[in-house]
């Protein structure tokens, strides 16, 4: 049977046009197979629709293969959110869906394709798919109309030896879930066949099914091999996977059933570093941002929890949401968190023939190839670990999805293991993955070195960019003005507390840029129906509308300044939109007015005619600084130094906003007073800028000198750092 040269989803142009779609109610069941239906009687609950294979693969973004029921009925049945098929080559989804399997689907449901109208059976929820085994009970007395082998059929391997050469063929070739899958067929013909377990075991690691992995290398350890080849290997990929899934303990003792091996000691090496980590909150943090420049980066750390809890905070508006168990000081660290699963466009390259869109029915917003991987990359994660199955149950997922369960979740005794790769440790319900996902997933932007070009740290555009799932961090609830900032080492999201809480506040993260104009975050926040009350809204909102809306036109007209003269009229009268009144004195912050200021620094610099110019730049660059919450105790430029403190701010409050430009608006006055002769002012103004680092990304004053090492030389105030650091 031939492949079609051109499949359906290429438009006239030749490009390959792949839409999907998230945030409709999908099907799924619970059900355990009851009673076979046929194709005419589908939409019946309690039954199961069996079909047979006959037709080769394509692949969009769904598999679609024809299949046909006992009575030669045909129909097209399209799988999606099966695990490892989405990059999948057809060669591979042959291989996965061969001609001639029999799978038995569960409350099917009968659509029409949204492209060419076509009848069809679409299954959303991979584990509503069941393969049957020619063997099955469920074929008893089960005629095909069309004869019992359908032509083309590819042979199967009748020997354990031939299922393993097989197994071994396809890991060779990377393809990590025929491998495995190869592996369980000659497992079903020989159980003892300790080789073919452990090669399971391998290919379940590189899938990430570390559970599954460590079952695997554990029941080949009990079996007491001879071979101390295959001893070792089972010592090492039994460590691994404890190591991967944080039971570090268990790493170590299994670890020192090989004491003088190397590689296996490293595991436990490794474990007792992760195993400080978790329980003190103490990172190597320059190594992990070393770590953390490689492309899809996800560092080699622990998990993290401070002194904050998950709980509903009781009143007339109940609201769970994450609350500290003692007072913090700003600064400190609140937690580490390792992501769920994450998914980068790096990990699959662009192809210039491709146009992927994902429109989001939940978010009402579009993403691109990365955000719609992200469900498959849970999926993966759920199909062998029913734990991350009851963390995503107990997270929030939109007003459609049932009520979350509470957290933390339930401890497992002992977590199960797959018995075949091809059926999940529990039902996946798609409506969920995406309902969470919509409701709580980020997009982690990794800490870089530092630059004087500014960026947006939350950018909404439509571009193909990196997105994650984190456990406690989405139970974070959002404030414009938040609690707590985040970064993202790789993969890797580290949050602070961004001021000093009392015990029982709530840790708030921002989901948007709360540097935009209100009525711009009041729009994006509509997505996820809700508005936001914290500070800032409640004073933009006491603001007059119409000094609103000019500080939003006024905004605009920044960009297009170019003298001191039309900054500092900018300046003034954004500053005049802005009214004194207790909402904004409990803000403490004006994101338009620093921006104003930062931009009138910037022409200052540009021009520096004479001293008038620096002085004036200096003064915009503490006005910046002000205007987002730093307080400034001596703001004097010259003279003597009479202030006791050894910095020129209150370190109770540090920016409220636009965190790393602070750093290198600092930077900019240091460089100042450095050139004007100041240099006890340029030493002390060093301090606040790698401060303001550690309070807000953390790792001291050496991740600080790691990150903008470049940007001091570049300004000639790299002997300063070392003088004052």
């Amino acid at each position: 049977m031939s492949r079609q040269s051109s499949p359906s989803g290429f438009d006239a142009s030749g490009i390959i046009d792949m839409m999907s779609r998230m945030g409709l109610p999908h099907d799924l069941t619970e059900n355990a197979l009851q009673n076979p239906t046929l194709l005419q009687q589908l939409m019946a609950m309690g039954y199961f629709f069996l079909c047979r294979i006959i037709s080769i693969t394509t692949r969009l973004i769904a598999v679609s293969v024809a299949v046909e029921d006992p009575h030669g009925d045909v129909t097209k049945l399209a799988i999606y959110n099966y695990p490892c098929t989405l990059d999948a080559s057809p060669e591979e989804t042959d291989e996965l869906f061969p001609i001639g399997t029999i799978l038995a689907i569960r409350e099917p449901t009968y659509k029409l394709a949204a492209g060419d109208g076509v009848p069809m059976i679409r299954v959303d929820s991979p584990s509503d798919i069941v393969f049957i085994s020619a063997k099955s009970r469920f074929l008893q007395g089960v005629r095909w109309a069309t004869g019992d082998v359908v032509q083309s059929a590819p042979s199967r391997p009748t020997s354990v030896e031939t299922w393993k050469n097989r197994g071994v063929k396809e890991f060779k070739a990377k393809k990590w879930l025929l491998a495995s899958i190869c592996f369980t067929e000659g497992l079903k013909l020989d159980p003892n066949h300790q080789v073919s377990r452990l090669n399971r075991s391998e290919a379940y690691l590189r899938l990430g099914w570390f559970i599954s992995a460590l079952r695997d290398a554990e029941d080949v350890l009990k079996a007491h091999i001879l071979d101390e080849s295959l001893y070792r290997k089972a010592v090492f990929r039994a460590a691994k996977a404890s190591y991967n899934i944080d039971d570090y303990s268990r790493t170590t003792e299994i670890a020192a059933l090989q004491p003088e091996d190397i590689e296996c000691s490293q595991w436990a090496v490794k474990a007792r570093r992760r195993a400080r980590e978790k329980s003190t909150g103490e990172y190597d943090w320059c190594s992990v941002f070393q770590d953390s420049q490689k492309p899809a980066s996800l560092p080699d750390i622990a998990n993290y929890c401070g002194p904050i809890e998950v709980k509903t905070r009781g009143g007339t508006n109940a609201v769970r949401g994450v609350f500290v168990t003692r007072d913090v000081k700003i600064g400190e660290l609140l937690m580490v968190a390792k992501p769920i699963a994450s998914s980068h466009p790096s990990e699959s390259p662009r192809d210039d023939n491709e146009m992927f869109m994902s429109f989001n029915f939940l978010t009402k917003m579009t993403s691109l190839r990365s955000g719609y991987m992200l469900i498959t990359k849970v999926v993966q994660r759920i199909w062998d670990d029913s734990s991350i199955a009851a963390t995503i149950n107990s997270m929030y997922a939109g007003p459609d999805c049932a009520e979350p369960l509470p957290y933390p979740i339930p401890l497992a005794s002992d977590a199960s293991a797959l018995n075949n790769p091809q059926k999940p440790v529990v039902d996946i319900d798609i409506n969920r993955i995406e309902g969470v996902i919509s409701m709580n997933s980020f997009r982690p932007q990794s800490l870089g070195f530092g630059t004087f070009s500014k960026t947006s740290n939350a950018s909404h555009d439509i571009e193909d960019t990196p997105s994650g799932l984190y456990e406690l961090p989405s139970f974070c609830n959002h404030a414009c003005l938040s609690t707590a900032a985040r970064a993202f080492f790789g993969d890797v999201m580290v949050i602070h507390a961004s001021q000093s809480l009392r015990k029982g506040d709530e840790v708030t993260l921002e989901y948007c840029d709360g540097t935009l104009p209100l009525k711009q975050r009041d729009k994006y926040l509509s997505n996820w129906r809700f508005t936001c009350d914290c500070l800032l809204c409640a004073a933009d909102r006491a603001d007059d509308r119409s000094a609103a809306t000019l500080r939003s036109r006024l905004r605009v007209e920044l960009s297009s300044a170019t003298t001191i003269r039309q900054a500092e009229d900018i300046v003034s009268n954004i500053e005049k939109t802005y009214t004194d009144h207790a909402e904004r004195r409990r803000c403490k912050s004006k994101p338009e007015l620093s921006l104003a200021y930062h931009v009138l620094s910037n022409i200052c610099w540009r021009i520096r005619q004479d001293i008038r110019c620096v002085r004036l730049a200096i003064k915009a660059d503490m006005n910046s600084l002000e205007a987002v919450g730093i307080i400034i105790t001596d703001r004097s430029i010259s003279g003597r130094v009479k202030r006791q403190s050894t910095l020129p701010i209150d370190t109770r409050r540090g920016p409220t906003h636009f965190r790393d430009p602070c750093i290198m608006t600092v930077i900019q006055i240091v460089f100042v007073f450095e050139s004007i002769g100041e240099k006890t002012r340029a030493r002390d103004w060093m301090k606040v800028a790698a401060w303001i680092s550690n309070i807000c990304i953390g790792g001291g004053n050496a991740l600080f000198m790691m990150r903008f090492t470049s940007v001091m030389q570049e300004q000639k105030v790299m002997h300063v750092a070392e003088d004052a650091l």
